[in-house]
C-alpha cells in the first residue's frame, strides 16, 4: 500500500477543504439562493453539500488508483479512451471544465473581496484596483510555499468563526421566525425554488474535489484525503446552514427585493440594516467576508494551478508550465500564468453574475465526467487491501450522473446566456486542442 511522505497531514487537508469551501459562498452566494429559495434555501445548501461529498469521495477514490498531481488531467486520461488521441481528448475536456470553475470562481472571490472592503471602508472606494491587488497578493503566496498557504487558511478560517459566531449570538434577540413561514414558495423560484438554487449553492463547495489533485502533496493520502474531505464537509455544511438560518430569522426575503444591490452582500445586509446600532459589526462582518473570499481565491488559485500544470505536461499548454519548484513544491509558472487570468477576469466586476453560473455548468460537467472516470477506472484495477474505495458498485457514480445533468439542464435550472458563455469557453478549448494535437504531429514527422 503507498504511503507517500507529502508535505499535508490530515489538519492541514481538513482546514485547507474548509478555507476553500467556507469562503466567497456564506457571504455573495447566500444572497441569490435566499432569494430563489426562500428559507428552504437551507435545504438547498444542506443537499448541495451531500452532491460534492460524493463527487468529492469519488475523486478521492481515484487519487488512489493514479496518484499523480493534477487529477483533473490525470483521472479521465488514464480511465477513459481506447487510443492515445482519445485520451488525451477527455483529459483536456475535463481539466478545461475545471480551469473554466475554478478561474472564474476565484475572479468571482476578488471581485467581492474588493466590495466588501468598498462598502465598509471608504478607502477602499476602488473595486478593480482592490481585486487586482488581492490577486497579486495570493500569486505570490501560493507560489511561496503550499504549506504556508495551508498556515494562512488555519488563521483565515479561525477569524472567520469567531466573527461569524458573534453574529450569531448578538442576532439572537432579533430573530423573526415568521420569516420561515412559506418556507418553500416565497422564493422567486417557487415551489421549485429549492432545487433551482441546488446549482449555485453546489459552487459553494467546489474545493471539495482540490484535494485529489493535490495527492502527491499529501502524506498518507489513503486515509487522510477521504477522511478530510468527510469532517470538512460536516464542518462547512453545519456551519453554512446555521448562518443561513440567522441570515433568515433576521431578515425577510422582502428586503432583498426591494434592495437588489445588496443581494450578494447578504450578511453585511443584515449587519447594516438590523444590527446597525452595534457600530463595529458591520465591519467585522467585512474583515470575516474578506478572509473568507481570500481564503477561497488561494484554494482555487492552488486548484487551477495544478491543473494546469497537468496538462501542460500531457503537451496541450507550453512546457515550461509544467515546472514544479522543488523547493516550495508549488507549480510556479501555472500559479503565475493563472493568476494573470484571475486577474484580468476579476477587472470586470459587472460580469461576476455570468461567471458564478458558467461556473456551475462547468462544474456540473466535471461532477459527470469523474463518475464516468470512476466507472471506466474500477473495471481494469484491482483493489489492494485496505485501499480506500466508495461501497455501493456502480450506483453512486450513476446517481452523481443523473443529478448533475438535471441540474445543469439549459432552460429549466440554467438561463440560456450562461451555455452560451460555457460554449465559447469549451470552443475556445477546442482550438487549443486542435493545435497541440497539430504540433505533436509535426514534431513526430520532424522526428521520423
Amino acid at each position: 500500500m503507498r504511503e507517500e511522505t507529502g508535505k499535508l497531514g490530515l489538519i492541514d487537508c481538513v482546514v485547507t477543504l474548509i478555507g476553500g469551501m467556507f469562503g466567497s459562498a456564506i457571504f455573495s452566494l447566500s444572497g441569490p439562493t435566499y432569494v430563489t429559495a426562500g428559507p428552504a434555501s437551507i435545504i438547498s445548501w444542506a443537499v448541495a453539500g451531500m452532491i460534492l461529498l460524493l463527487c468529492g469521495l469519488q475523486n478521492a477514490e481515484l487519487a488512489i488508483i493514479y496518484p499523480q498531481a493534477g487529477g483533473s488531467f490525470v483521472f479521465p486520461y488514464n480511465a477513459l479512451g481506447k487510443t492515445e488521441r482519445a485520451k488525451q481528448a477527455w483529459g483536456w475536456a475535463s481539466a478545461w471544465s475545471y480551469l473554466n470553475s475554478y478561474c472564474f470562481g476565484a475572479a468571482f472571490s476578488a471581485v467581492y473581496v474588493a466590495q466588501y472592503l468598498m462598502i465598509a471602508f471608504p478607502f477602499f472606494s476602488n473595486v478593480i484596483l482592490w481585486a487586482v491587488v488581492w490577486c497579486i497578493g495570493c500569486i505570490f503566496l501560493a507560489s511561496f510555499n503550499i504549506t504556508a498557504s495551508g498556515k494562512a487558511n488555519l488563521i483565515m478560517v479561525a477569524g472567520i468563526i469567531v466573527i461569524l459566531a458573534a453574529f450569531f449570538f448578538i442576532g439572537l434577540p432579533h430573530f423573526n421566525m415568521s420569516n420561515f413561514s412559506n418556507f418553500f414558495t416565497s422564493g422567486t423560484g417557487g415551489a421549485l425554488g429549492t432545487v433551482k438554487a441546488i446549482p449555485t449553492a453546489m459552487l459553494a463547495y467546489g474545493a471539495i474535489i482540490t484535494l485529489a489533485f493535490l495527492s502527491s502533496s499529501v502524506r498518507n493520502p489513503n486515509k487522510t484525503i477521504p477522511k478530510a474531505m468527510v469532517i470538512a464537509m460536516a464542518v462547512t455544511v453545519f456551519l453554512y446552514c446555521i448562518t443561513i438560518f440567522a441570515m433568515v430569522a433576521m431578515l425577510n426575503i422582502s428586503y432583498f427585493e426591494s434592495n437588489p444591490g445588496m443581494v450578494y452582500v447578504p450578511i453585511y445586509a443584515v449587519a447594516w440594516s438590523v444590527l446597525g446600532n452595534i457600530p463595529w459589526l458591520p465591519g467585522a462582518i467585512s474583515i470575516a467576508a474578506v478572509l473568507a473570499l481570500t481564503s477561497t481565491l488561494l484554494v482555487l488559485l492552488l486548484a487551477s494551478s495544478w491543473t494546469m500544470q497537468a496538462a501542460a505536461e500531457a503537451g496541450f499548454l507550453p512546457k515550461f508550465l509544467a515546472y514544479v519548484n522543488p523547493k516550495s513544491g508549488a507549480p510556479v509558472p501555472s500559479v503565475i500564468c493563472c493568476g494573470i487570468i484571475i486577474t484580468g477576469l476579476s477587472c470586470i466586476p459587472d460580469a461576476t453574475g455570468m461567471l458564478a453560473n458558467t461556473g456551475a455548468i462547468c462544474l456540473g460537467i466535471c461532477v459527470v465526467i469523474t463518475a464516468v472516470s470512476l466507472l471506466s477506472a474500477r473495471r481494469t484495477y484491482t483493489r489492494r487491501p485496505g485501499e480506500f474505495y466508495i461501497h455501493g458498485k456502480a450506483f453512486w457514480p450513476i446517481v452523481s450522473i443523473i443529478i448533475c445533468l438535471i441540474f445543469i439542464t439549459p432552460g429549466v435550472f440554467q438561463e440560456w446566456k450562461y451555455w452560451g458563455l460555457a460554449l465559447i469557453w469549451y470552443a475556445a478549448g477546442v482550438v487549443i486542442y486542435i493545435i497541440s494535437q497539430a504540433l505533436h504531429a509535426d514534431k513526430k514527422t520532424s522526428t521520423n
